[in-house]
């Protein structure tokens, strides 16, 4: 079979199954595979410039150039993870230590929902006054709270304390 054969020739049906690796843009770290990707299109676009052909009556075209001006990759994401979301949005991820936080103050209203300057507190002091040291009513303790549990209060005109142990 020519090679002319071969080029014109589809073959079908395809699999269309594997692994899709990812690395950044520039690196020169190892591509890490992205997880489960349930769809995948790769396009581009590409400027053609073209010479006419003068030895012939009516023309036509001697010689093209093409170049590519653009590429892009679509996906559809099974695994939505930190990294992935991190790729897709040009960020990067970097790992906290965790630690402890006491003293951190809010006004509060009963009933009411506040967000707290630290992550996921697993321990939630509440207490009465300005300060940690001008509790005038009995203190709440609200023990593992998780991100986003909603903490009802006993008192009104709480301050509440945050304390991430």
């Amino acid at each position: 079979m020519s090679s002319a054969a071969v080029i014109k020739r589809t073959f079908a049906p395809a699999a269309l199954v594997g692994h899709v690796h990812a690395r950044e843009r520039g690196a020169t770290a190892a591509p890490m595979p992205i997880g489960n990707v349930l769809e995948l299109e790769l396009s581009h676009k590409e400027e053609v410039q073209t010479q006419p052909d003068m030895t012939q009556l009516g023309g036509g075209v001697h010689a093209e150039v093409r170049r590519v001006t653009d590429v892009e990759i679509k996906m559809k994401l099974a695994d939505l993870n930190v990294t992935n979301l991190a790729r897709a949005s040009l960020g990067t991820v970097t790992g906290v230590e965790g630690g402890t936080v006491a003293g951190e103050a809010h006004k509060v209203t009963r009933g009411g929902m506040l967000r707290t300057a630290h992550i996921a507190p697993t321990n939630v002091v509440v207490r009465k006054g300005t300060s940690a040291g001008t509790a005038t009513a009995t203190d709440e303790e609200h023990l593992n709270v998780s991100k986003g549990d909603i903490i009802v209060l006993d008192n009104p005109g709480l301050v509440l304390l945050c304390h991430k142990r």
